[in-house]
């Protein structure tokens, strides 16, 4: 790699008539220059225009950045940087449960409601840093034998109809046959629900339901679904379900009617619906992570979550895809 000027300090100037150009330049624009052997710029430093670029389109160049808030060196470059989590406030209404698995499952947002562990095993709280763009998230992990829950007959903030946004931060784990259910049921589960556990069906008195999954070796898919006044159940699904191991920014909202779906992946609208009612029916009193219906069998999440968000309003596509870009650490 060579330098074209070893100047530094007060003795860099600019070419705008201020001071004396450095000499020796290929191009008197450039105060500092390194090459690549095969002669591509790598780091110019131009005084015209005041900036400095890295890279090439022949030979691009990942900046890292120490970030003393992670304390970790952040790689800048290719659009990707570490994942953030989800944002605590919105433009769109009230952030009614805020879940930020930074080391606790405790509910950031005014109302604390607070999830307390529940499984096979009386539950293990599992959390583990998940990598990304040179940086990291820690999240809660579920491994299909561990859920997060809160039953109470008072939520009143959680028991929602009408405009609602469902939010949720996380990378699942490989596909993974479920036993004791469909023998092609694999990674599927509940991101996040309120339902009646006194009932075993799934759906039963739920008030919303977002889920995804395998279901069948032809039948994968993305989706959510409620139970109306009639007991009816009514859902929508996309066949996009969440990809094994990747960060996936997902999120689904529903107008002030009850009745118009729409489900987002990283930003993207997937899918969009309107539902033959809204929820009704007996309030579901169960709050749910990771499962429904106190674990219903078969619809247990597993893999990694590093944040959750129960939102009493609609947000738009365009607030959305904002929400995704921070959440995923991607340019605004």
């Amino acid at each position: 790699m060579t330098a074209h000027s070893t100047l530094s300090g007060a003795e860099l100037h600019d070419p705008k008539g201020v001071y004396p150009t450095p000499a020796g330049l290929p191009d008197q624009n450039e105060a500092w220059r390194l090459e690549d052997p095969s002669g591509y710029g790598v780091i110019n430093c131009n005084l015209v225009d005041d900036e400095i670029a890295i890279g090439s389109p022949d030979r691009s160049i990942a900046l890292k950045v120490y970030d003393s808030g992670a304390g970790a060196y952040v790689t800048l470059g290719s659009g990707v940087a570490a994942p953030r989590g989800l944002q605590a406030t919105t433009p769109v209404g009230t952030i009614e449960a805020l879940f930020g698995f930074d080391g606790a499952i405790t509910d950031a947002s005014a109302n604390a409601y607070h999830v307390a562990l529940a499984g096979t095993a009386g539950g293990v709280a599992r959390y583990a840093h998940l990598h990304a763009g040179g940086g990291s998230k820690q999240g809660f992990v579920f491994l299909g034998d561990t859920w997060l829950t809160r039953s109470t007959a008072s939520s009143p903030n959680l028991d929602i109809t009408g405009a609602l946004t469902l939010e949720v931060l996380c990378a699942p784990l490989g596909l993974t046959q479920n036993l004791g259910t469909d023998t092609w049921l694999s990674q599927w589960g509940y991101f996040v629900s309120l339902a009646d556990a006194a009932y075993g069906a799934p759906f039963s008195r739920a008030r919303y339901g977002f889920n995804g999954g395998v279901l069948s070796a032809s039948a994968a898919q993305i989706g959510y679904a409620h139970q109306t006044a009639a007991a009816a159940l009514a859902y929508t699904t996309d066949p996009c379900p969440p990809l094994p191991g990747l960060l996936q920014h997902l999120c689904v909202t529903r107008d002030a009617a009850g009745t118009a779906i729409a489900i987002y992946v990283n930003g993207v609208l997937r899918h969009s619906a309107t539902l033959a009612a809204a929820a009704g029916g007996t309030a579901g009193d169960t709050f749910s992570i990771g499962t429904i219906n106190g674990n219903q069998a078969g619809y247990t999440y597993r893999g990694w979550m590093g944040g959750l968000a129960v939102i009493s309003g609609e947000l738009s596509a365009a607030q959305v895809l904002a929400r995704a870009k921070y959440a995923l650490g991607l340019p605004a």
